[in-house]
């Protein structure tokens, strides 16, 4: 399990720059990601437009809810 992450933000947006850069910073690291899986593909930022382009690949899988009965997915833990 990745360590601790205890975010900043106080807006929506702010939460997502603060986990996309922790993920950018976790799949860097050999000890935390020594199978070497690259979660942010693409981490970009337009100077002249304020624009910054994210391309996230998230490994999950599917189980029916207990409850429901509906699929839910699931994260799949990649970093230790």
């Amino acid at each position: 399990m990745a360590a601790t992450f205890i975010p900043k933000a106080t807006t929506a947006e702010n939460l997502l720059v603060e986990v996309v850069e922790h993920i950018a910073g976790l799949q860097t690291v050999l000890a935390t990601n020594p199978d070497g899986v690259n979660v942010i593909s693409n981490y970009t930022r337009n100077n002249l437009t304020g624009l910054w382009v994210v391309t996230i690949s998230l490994p999950v899988s599917s189980a029916p809810n207990s409850v429901t009965g509906q699929p839910q997915l699931e994260a799949t833990e990649v970093f230790l």
